[in-house]
């Protein structure tokens, strides 16, 4: 089944969040975090950073590494990138339409050009039918474009270039269908995210009954004690909390069990994907270095082609100019052959003379001799 333009057009500003605009957010917090000191502002960080809600444990790994593995910007992905740009010293201040808001075209603040890389990703992710029309290509990706030069040139790099080459990749073949699968793995791996945050309050409400049970049943072990006057009573209230708590206090357990094994199983299917993911972005940058070098070959072999065709102009103008030559020559040669066809019969015209001249000499000569 064919793609039709619109599609080709979402495919290329994905193209551009995925490859383009992650790089330029991943320079510009390399410049405001250094990679050699990043390690330490995490450790410093890491009572903030592990309290944050929407924080998952995936996220939490890659920050927090196993001993003797060292933590790296380019493990991070833009959503993780842009919280830690909002969360470790110096934070990040929000645009005017908060961070989850498109901002206004003349909102050309730090703040505000992150919010467009990751709101621009997250639609790119969620879109349902995937397309883009001329108009909505053309305005998306010059706001994006211009987010793009103005972070990586706060961090000491231009990737303008590197953005006009993206807007005319050819997009057919291996490099479409990887762009498709790695746009629904993206969206799996991001309804997989919001499943385990989900699943994670779920959880946190769950241990917060647990203990508000435990306590009541705490409670009433206490009251049975110092009462012993009223113990009859406390007892059968004691036996009544307790086998309402204890219920309430297992259901309490399996559900934060049976949670606990969701979130598990999320987990595995989201490093499943993002493993996946990792993946497809390097057979893509795999591809994108063959579709340079084959562009590199074409424009040589363009360049090649403009020779031949300025050697062959060239060429053709001589052959012109020979030709005019030989139309010269070939009209000389023409009057030459005129002048000695009049020559000619001026010299038969001489020979018809002098045959009279002979005749009449002769018809003198035979007067002249007679006795």
């Amino acid at each position: 089944m064919g793609v039709t333009e619109e599609e080709l057009n979402f495919l290329r500003f994905y193209f551009l969040n995925l490859k383009i605009a992650s790089k330029a957010v991943r320079v510009y917090f390399d410049y405001v975090h250094p990679p050699a000191g990043l390690a330490g502002e995490l450790i410093k960080s890491s009572v903030t950073l592990k309290g944050l809600r929407f924080m998952t444990k995936l996220q939490l790994n890659i920050l927090y590494p196993s001993p003797g593995q060292s933590v790296t910007s380019a493990d991070f992905d833009t959503t993780l990138t842009v919280c830690l740009l909002r969360n470790l010293q110096p934070r990040e201040s929000a645009s005017l339409t908060g961070w989850d808001n498109l901002p206004p075209p003349g909102d050309t603040s730090i703040g505000a050009d992150l919010t467009r890389v990751k709101w621009y990703r997250n639609q790119s992710v969620h879109s349902k039918d995937g397309i883009l029309s001329l108009t909505d290509f053309n305005k998306c990706w010059g706001d994006l474009e211009s987010a793009i030069g103005r972070l990586s040139a706060k961090g000491g790099v231009s990737m303008i270039k590197e953005t006009q080459l993206a807007k005319h990749v050819v997009l057919e073949g291996s490099l479409k269908d990887m762009l498709l699968e790695l746009r629904s793995c993206n969206k799996s791996q991001q309804e997989l995210t919001e499943k385990i945050n989900n699943h994670q309050s779920a959880l946190d409400v769950l241990m917060t009954n647990k203990e508000e049970h435990e306590k009541k049943i705490h409670q009433v072990h206490v009251s049975h004690q110092k009462g012993e006057a009223e113990t009859q009573k406390l007892s059968t209230e004691l036996s009544d909390y307790k086998t309402e708590y204890a219920e309430k206090l297992k259901a309490c357990k399996n559900d934060i069990k049976k949670n606990e094994e969701i979130i598990k199983e999320l987990q595995d299917q989201s490093d499943k994907k993002q493993n996946k993911i990792a993946d497809l972005i390097l057979h893509i940058c795999k591809l994108e270095i063959k579709y340079e070098q084959h562009d590199k070959m074409l424009k040589e072999h363009d360049e090649h082609l403009a020779l031949l065709d300025g050697q062959a102009s060239k060429q053709c103008e001589q052959m012109a100019q020979h030709s005019e030559q030989m139309a010269q020559q070939s009209e000389q040669m023409a009057q030459q052959g005129e002048q000695m066809a009049q020559q000619g019969e001026q010299m038969v015209q001489q020979r018809e003379q002098i045959a009279q001249q002979g005749e009449i000499f002769s018809v003198f000569s035979c007067f002249v001799l007679q006795p």
